[in-house]
Order: structure tokens, then sequence, then C-alpha cells
């Protein structure tokens, strides 16, 4: 027998549509409430130990310790920290970089007035007769129209002529052409304060001074 006293459930019929809308509608407010809470987030304190601070037992006061803020958040903390400042100085490594071929540190720098030659030079490398110092033969002939200025030495990693010689430094000497007060271009050699120096016509030429070929 049935019991007339308790009310009858009735169980309605969702159609899609509804259905649809509750969705968007809840998904909506769990959206908003935890963008809420993101946009509500502060910043992480931690203390000298490296351990993140509760909201109870964060100091309250400015003078109590400082504190490393992980944030936007930089005004808490005793010590200020203070940005690094510009230093405009020379320091010279550009120089030294610019300065080197193959990784060697040249001891010759290019004056301002160098130039290339618009007259090809010759260098002849002559070999003595040892019977006749007056008979000499001709060894080799290097072309100087290619470069603003040679360096002679026994470097091969450096050395434009390469003199292999026990009185050859690493960097002996340079031939520069340099731009005359007439606008021509000239051959000049200076010595790189070598061992045993450089000649001209059989006369040992100063250290660090440029002396014209003619």
């Amino acid at each position: 027998m049935r019991d007339r006293s308790r009310s009858p459930i009735r169980i309605k019929r969702e159609s899609p549509e509804s259905r649809g809308s509750h969705r968007r509608e809840s998904y909506g407010r769990e959206h908003l409430v935890r963008v809420k809470k993101e946009l509500g987030a502060r910043p992480i304190r931690i203390d000298s130990r490296g351990r993140p601070y509760k909201d109870e037992d964060r100091p309250r006061s400015k003078k109590s310790g400082s504190a490393i803020v992980i944030g936007n958040d930089v005004s808490s903390g005793s010590h200020s920290i203070e940005p690094e400042k510009e230093n405009f100085e020379p320091s010279g490594l550009l120089a030294t970089e610019t300065n080197t071929r193959n990784g060697v540190v040249m001891k010759y720098t290019p004056p301002p007035e160098s130039r290339m030659s618009p007259v090809s030079w010759r260098l002849y490398v002559f070999k003595p007769d040892p019977e006749d110092p007056k008979n000499t033969q001709v060894l080799k002939t290097i072309m100087l129209d290619k470069h603003e200025y040679y360096l002679i030495g026994c470097d091969q990693r450096v050395a434009d002529i390469q003199l292999f010689h026990p009185t050859i430094s690493k960097q002996h000497a340079v031939i520069q052409h340099r731009l005359q007060d007439n606008k021509r271009v000239r051959p000049y050699m200076i010595d790189l304060e070598s061992t045993n120096g450089s000649f001209i016509n059989g006369e040992r030429i100063e250290k660090s001074r440029y002396y014209e070929l003619k």
C-alpha cells in the first residue's frame, strides 16, 4: 500500500540549452575566483636562513632584521642594494684585442698617416758571394704594394717578410708607407727595438724611429 503522507518526488528534465548555460556560468565564477586569487598574491619574503616567512611570524617592525624580497616589493630590508655605477674609464682590453694578429700581441701600431702606396715598390733579397763580396745573387723579390706596412721578423704567425737567422727577432722591423706633407706616399723603415738592430746601407739606425727609404 502506498504511503500518501510523503510528498511525491518529481524529476524535471533539463533541456540541453539550460545545461550549457549552467556550465558556462559555473566556469565563469570559478575563473573569476582563480584570477582574483592570482591578482591578490603577495610577494614571498625569505628570512636570513632561506626560509619563507608566515603571516603570523613575519616581522612588522622595519628595524628587526633585513628580508630578501622576491617580487616587485624592494622597499623592505635594512640594507639597500646600490646599483652598479657605470665606469667609462678605458680598460685597455679593446686596444689589446684590436692590436693582435693570430693571437699574438703586435709590437707595432700603424700611424694615422699610414697609406697604400700608389707606386709598386720592390724589396730584393741578396746573397753575397763568400769569395767575392761585391758579387751578389738575388734570391727573392718581394713586392711591397699589397699592404700599408710589412712586418719583418722570424715569427711565422705575424711576420709578413719572414727571415730565419739567429740575429733576427720575432718582430724585428717594419717597412711602412706614409703620407708626406706634399701628398706623396713614401716607404719608411722603423726598428722595433730588436736585439741586434737594423741597418740601412751599412749604418745602424736608431730604435723606434722612422727612416725614409730612397
